[in-house]
């Protein structure tokens, strides 16, 4: 039986990926520059990497973003077999700043699928109740980042360079199921991360 979580992260994305660009081709007229950029991104920070794929809309100095954002971590080599640590959000945000031939601006969002699941349906995976305890009964906060861009936009492309912070949760999720079945003490799991990275953007 399929894991409830990855069915309801697939189904929500298809969702925003069919309201989104109507949403932004609705938009008033002065999100008309950009009604539709479809984008894709790179970071890494010392722990992994992340990839984004999503579009963005709006104007000279405010637009919304939304893409599904891959984690990738580094691999759990001391627990026995290595395994992959990774995972998957829908990140939603907000960009402000100058947007023209030269941008600039700042970045922040989070991860609403992590609000939806944990927040608002309470969705309590039996696959994690061996590490409840860990979690010390503490509501969760989703996955969030802020950050800053720079970089070049055209016609119909933009190149971007950035730098975000990321608070992940996810990463300690991953990070728990990982090492449970590890008998020795284990580090605890860096839910603080720094990202560098580019972006690239095509333009309707």
């Amino acid at each position: 039986m399929p894991n409830f979580s990855v069915v309801f992260k697939s189904g929500l994305f298809l969702l925003a990926a069919n309201l989104f660009p109507q949403a932004a081709l609705a938009a008033p007229a002065k999100f008309s520059d950009v009604p539709f950029a479809p984008f894709i991104s790179f970071g890494a920070s010392d722990q992994g990497s992340i990839t984004n794929v999503g579009s963005v809309f709006g104007d000279d100095f405010i637009r919304f973003a939304a893409a599904v954002s891959y984690y990738q971590g580094d691999y759990v080599d001391n627990f026995g077999p290595k395994r992959d640590l990774d995972f998957t959000n829908l990140d939603v945000s907000m960009r402000f700043g100058k947007f023209s031939d030269l941008s600039l601006y700042g970045e922040v969002g989070f991860a609403l699928d992590e609000i939806i699941t944990d927040v608002l349906l309470n969705n309590d995976d039996n696959d994690f109740d061996y590490y409840s305890d860990q979690r010390d009964n503490e509501a969760k906060l989703p996955d969030l980042f802020i950050g800053v861009a720079g970089g070049f936009e055209q016609k119909s492309w933009s190149l971007t360079a950035f730098g975000q912070y990321r608070y992940l949760p996810s990463f300690e999720d991953e990070y728990l199921r990982l090492t449970a079945a590890n008998p020795n003490p284990v580090a605890d799991a860096d839910v603080h991360q720094m990202f560098a990275g580019v972006e690239f953007a095509l333009r309707f």
